[in-house]
Parts: structure tokens; C-alpha cells; sequence
């Protein structure tokens, strides 16, 4: 495809915005006639250079804690008072600056559009609604149980939804996340998509539940064992393990056929190792990118994750990977689950679960007495999955569901909980702080059951909020979801066609000032624009960044119209797949949009 000339312009309020920009439009390929544009910078301007962030900000955040109080019976507590509540950080108590109690509205969820304008505003997004993402896991699931899930599923869809209510249905596979749903309130809809689904094998089922629980002792992907189970297994030389001890004669047969064991299955191990690592990196991302297609509603959501198993061992909060990117992975995952205030709910999809026993005699002659006590680590691998599972829920605010066949009590769950609970709100002090923060929740109720997140992290700041920003735009880019943080809209227009042929296409991308404008700090604003052609598979990127301040004049007609930034594309008649991304520098918030263009010959 040939690459399409830029011919920039940026406007705001109709009238030119007062800022200062850094750079020209940048991408994977350019035109020799692209124009940067002509900066116009305001009487505040001059010192937009500085901290980007006030120091109030760089300090203190706000922390928001959505609270689910109920009865014994699940019944929802309505009407408690600020005073009823206690928040307790690392054990000291905090001042509440909020509290409010929440009863989500339900209807309709759709996009706000029109013809040649694309967004990912929802319809009645200014107050919170009861949504709830169900995602259907097949890449943890083991095939014979994923028919299970999805029955279990269909039957409750089909007799428990209320009107209203919205969900959005997903699907983690091998491939990464599958949009198979968009958010919407027609459960028929839902239930004839989820009717189409067929499950694949996992790539970690075609091994063996040793090797399974070899590949997590050796902590092939990365977290660290709980401290029942065994050490990691020596990964030596055949000969080292065949001859320990600089080859001395082994005396002890059993010690023998267990080293001739775990170099039978070393190799496995190694691959199952690898196929884990996999299954976590798609696993967070597909949550990463439910957590910024939902971080524009607000309120709390539900997150109902059907699967087999947690992808790598979770033995506490503070667990990370030791691989430094599915790290980085993980805990950005984690940030943005809880500043969308979703709640994970995971809901075992093989029911009941038999704990292993050994399994023969034949295996016990080959694998020697140590082996008959493979079952333990076995016993001790599938006891930790119930415990990941607790983990994860709890981190998030939600609540883990297993060892049960009737897998709709789980999704009910998660649906009611977010239909009504209270939101708590105070301030956190940054400084000197870092990595797991736990949070308790206290109620001055007899009585009582109280659901809320048992903390949060504390990884980002500023500086790191740079570092990622051309991360951030690319996720954004190759997530199949719109994400919602920095609401905007795209104006699509046909303005003609070049000598050669080429479709000029013009776009404009509308964002309400609100959303990027720092009226706290001079009204100061730092904004990535990107955007992306496709077709055939191939794309080009590029993206421009603006930044500056906005003087009183210049503000007021952006509060009235927003913030608008223009471009013209020229492609070559084809269908064309485009998506637009807007980063809030500032905050690290992100939006995209999506949309299709045909150009016809």
C-alpha cells in the first residue's frame, strides 16, 4: 500500500488552539510532502516545559473503593452513613473524604454515532450502570470441561438475566481475546453468539499433570512456590542428574529412578514452561483490555471469568513474575482493573474436582517409591488453584466461585453485586511508597458481609507514565476493544480524490475538554494523537503530540466545543479498517476508536 500524504491541521473551538508543539507527525512510513504545523503558543505556555504533574498530584491520589455490604442471606444493606464505615491502610486507619451508596441504572449500553462519526462514548455513561463481561477461557479450560461452561452458561443467560442488564461476552483462546458479544442488553443476542462458540485444547492439557506440576515447581512462568510445595526441579546435565556427586555409585535405587524420571521429562517440562508463559502473557492481556474498554463507565463492574485454572501460581499479593515483561504485564493489568473498579469473579468451569491419586502400580516401578508420593505434589498443584483463584478475587473485590456443578450461582453473584453497593473514597499519600498497599474495609453493623478489594498497587508514576506511552498506544492499537478512558469522536468526510487516484479522506477527532485539560495546573495538557490505516493485514501508524496551556479565552471555547484535531488521509480505493487513539499524557488515560472505510474505485 502506498503511504498517504498528512496535511495537519489542528483546531479547537473552530479556532486555532493555543499550544506548543513538539513534534510532527511520526509512523512507520511518511510522505516527503507531510507539513508539520505551525506552533501558536498562549500566554502560559512559557513555562509548560515544568512538572507536568502538580505536586498535590505527584503525592496525594485518590482512592476509590466500591463496597458491597449484605446480610447473611446476600441480601443487599441499604442506607448506612458515612461514620458506618472504617478504612484501614496497612492497618492505620484512613479519613473517609466520600461516601456514597450506588444503585446501578440498567438499559441500554450502545455507542453515541451517526453517520461518518465514530466513537466510544456510551449512551447514558453519566451515571453508573450494572455491566457485567463474561469471558469464556479456553486457553486454562481443558476441552471436556469448556462444553460444560458453556451450557452452564446459555442456561442462565436464558433464565436469569434482567431486563436491562448489560453484557458483553468474550472469549480468551489461543489466539488472544475474541470479541464475541459487544456490550449490549439483548440476552437473545448473547445466547445465539455464545451458541456459535467451539472449544480447542489448551496447549498445556496435551501434558501430563506431572509435567503440569514439574513446570510450575520449576516456576517456568515466572511467580515463586507457595511454600507447600516442592523445590524447583534440577534441570542439569543428564549426566550430573544420572551420576550425581561427581559420579559416584548411587545407593539408593529410589533416588536412581527418580533422577532417571525427571530427565525423562525434563523436555516436557521445559515446553510446558514455555505454553504457561503463553497462556499468562494472553491471559493479562485479554484482562488489560477489558479494563480499558470498561474504564470509561463508571461504577463498579463484574468481571465473570469462566475457567480451568490460573495461569501461573499466585500464592499472595505481592507475587510477581520473574520474567521482568510479564511482570511489567501483570501489575499494569492489576492498575488498570482497579482504576476501572472491576471486580474479577472466577468461576471454576470443571465443577467438581476429584483431587489426584496415584495412579498404578507400573508407574510405581518405573518412578520408584519417591513417585508414589506424586500425588501430593499433584494434590498440592490443584490445591492451589482454589487458592489463586481466592487470591485474584480478592485483589480485584470480587469473589471466586468452585468445587460446585452449578456454575450460574457464581454469574448471579457477580451480577447482583454490582447492581448495589456503596463507594467509599479517600486520599493516599505517594510518597515513599511503593508495591502492594492492603486495604480493610470495616462496617459498624452486626452481622454483616462486606466486600471490597483487599488493596492495591502502587507502581506509576510520572516518570513511568512517559515510558510507556508508546507501549500503551500500541496495545491500544492491537486490542480488538475500544478503550473508554479518554472519551472522543471521529468525523469522517470524503474531500476528493489526487491526480494519481488517491482517496482523500478527511478526519477530524472531537475530545471534550474535561477529558485531557488540567484546569487544576494551569490548564495544562499533554495529548498523544495516533491513528492507523489497515488493509490486507498491513498498517501504517503514525501519531502527532501536543502540549501546552490554555489562556481563559481559549479555555472557554474548548469547554464549549472541545478539543479538535484535523488530518487528511490519502488512500488508494481499497476497505480499509482505521482506529484513532487519544493518550492523556497527563494521567496515562487512554480512549480508541474503531472504524471501517470503504473506498471504491
Amino acid at each position: 500500500m502506498r503511504p498517504f500524504c498528512l496535511k495537519s491541521c489542528l483546531i479547537a473551538s473552530l479556532a486555532v488552539l493555543a499550544m506548543c508543539l513538539f513534534c510532527s507527525p511520526t509512523g512507520a512510513q511518511t510522505d516527503a510532502s507531510s507539513t508539520s504545523i505551525v506552533s501558536t503558543i498562549s500566554a502560559d505556555a512559557s513555562d509548560a516545559t515544568g512538572p507536568s504533574l502538580p505536586l498535590f498530584k505527584a503525592q496525594s491520589t485518590l482512592i476509590e473503593v466500591p463496597v458491597v455490604v449484605t446480610d447473611k442471606s446476600g441480601n443487599s444493606i441499604h442506607g448506612l452513613k458515612r461514620n458506618d464505615f472504617t478504612v484501614l491502610e496497612n492497618g492505620k486507619e484512613q479519613k473517609i473524604s466520600f461516601m456514597e451508596e450506588v444503585k446501578a441504572a440498567t438499559g441500554k449500553m450502545a455507542m453515541a454515532s451517526a453517520p461518518g462519526t465514530f466513537s466510544n462514548i456510551y449512551l447514558q455513561a453519566d451515571q453508573p450502570h450494572c455491566v457485567t463481561a463474561i469471558v469464556l477461557d479456553t486457553i486454562n479450560t481443558p476441552f471436556s470441561d469448556q462444553a460444560y461452561a458453556r451450557s452452564q452458561l446459555i442456561k442462565y443467560l436464558s433464565k436469569n438475566i434482567s431486563p436491562g442488564q448489560a453484557i458483553m461476552l468474550l472469549l480468551i483462546s489461543n489466539k488472544g481475546l475474541v470479541t464475541l458479544s459487544d456490550l449490549t442488553t439483548d440476552s437473545a443476542a448473547v445466547v445465539q453468539a455464545l451458541r456459535k462458540v467451539n472449544g480447542e485444547v489448551s496447549a498445556m492439557e496435551t501434558f501430563s499433570g506431572e509435567t503440569q506440576a514439574m513446570a510450575a515447581n520449576a516456576g517456568h512462568t515466572g511467580i515463586g512456590i507457595g511454600s507447600g510445595m516442592a523445590g524447583p526441579m534440577d534441570l542439569a546435565s543428564p549426566a550430573a542428574q544420572l551420576a550425581p556427586n561427581g559420579g559416584a555409585a548411587i545407593s539408593n535405587m529410589a533416588d536412581t529412578l527418580s533422577r532417571l524420571r525427571n530427565f525423562l521429562l525434563s523436555g516436557d517440562t521445559v515446553e510446558a514452561g514455555y505454553w504457561q508463559a503463553r497462556a499468562t502473557e494472553v491471559t493479562f492481556r485479554s484482562f488489560l483490555s477489558i479494563a480499558l474498554s470498561l474504564s470509561g463507565i463508571p461504577g463498579r463492574k463484574s468481571v465473570v471469568w469462566l475457567t480451568g485454572g490460573f495461569p501461573f501460581l499466585l500464592d499472595s499479593p505481592t507475587a510477581r513474575p520473574s520474567d521482568s515483561a510479564l511482570s511489567r504485564l501483570y501489575v499494569r493489568t492489576l492498575e488498570a482493573l482497579n482504576e476501572a473498579q472491576i471486580s474479577v469473579y472466577p468461576v471454576d468451569a470443571r465443577g467438581i474436582v476429584d483431587l489426584p491419586i496415584a495412579d498404578g502400580s507400573q508407574r510405581a516401578m518405573l518412578f520408584g517409591p519417591r513417585l508414589m508420593g506424586e500425588a501430593t505434589s499433584l494434590q498440592e498443584l490443584e490445591l492451589s488453584k482454589t487458592a489463586m483463584f481466592n487470591t485474584f478475587a480478592d485483589m480485584t473485590g470480587g469473589k471466586a466461585f468452585y468445587n460446585n456443578n452449578d456454575l450460574t450461582s457464581g454469574i448471579r453473584h457477580a451480577v447482583e453485586d454490582s447492581s448495589s453497593y456503596y463507594l467509599l473514597g479517600y486520599y493516599f499519600d505517594r510518597r515513599n511508597k511503593a508495591n502492594w498497599q492492603k486495604l480493610q474495609i470495616k462496617v459498624q453493623r452486626p452481622d454483616v458481609k462486606v466486600r471490597a478489594r483487599s488493596g492495591f498497587l502502587v507502581a506509576e508514576t510520572a516518570k513511568e507514565r512517559d515510558l510507556t506511552q508508546r507501549p500503551d498506544i500500541n496495545f491500544a492499537m492491537d486490542s480488538p476493544l475500544d478503550s473508554t478512558g479518554v472519551a472522543f469522536q471521529v468525523h469522517l468526510r470524503a474531500v476528493g480524490v489526487d491526480p494519481n487516484g488517491m482517496k482523500k479522506t478527511a478526519f477530524e477527532i472531537v475530545v471534550p475538554e474535561a477529558e485531557v485539560v488540567d484546569e487544576t495546573n494551569k490548564n495544562r495538557f499533554d495529548v498523544q494523537f495516533a491513528w492507523q490505516t489497515g488493509t490486507g493485514g498491513k498498517f501504517n501508524r503514525f501519531q502527532q503530540g501536543v502540549k501546552g496551556a490554555l489562556d481563559a479565552a481559549t479555555l472557554a471555547k474548548v469547554r464549549a466545543e472541545g478539543v479538535r484535531y484535523g488530518n487528511t488521509l490519502e488512500l488508494q480505493p481499497d476497505s480499509y479498517q482505521l482506529k484513532f487513539v487519544v493518550r492523556d499524557n497527563l494521567s496515562g488515560k487512554i480512549g480508541s476508536v474503531s472504524a471501517p472505510l470503504a473506498l471504491a474505485k
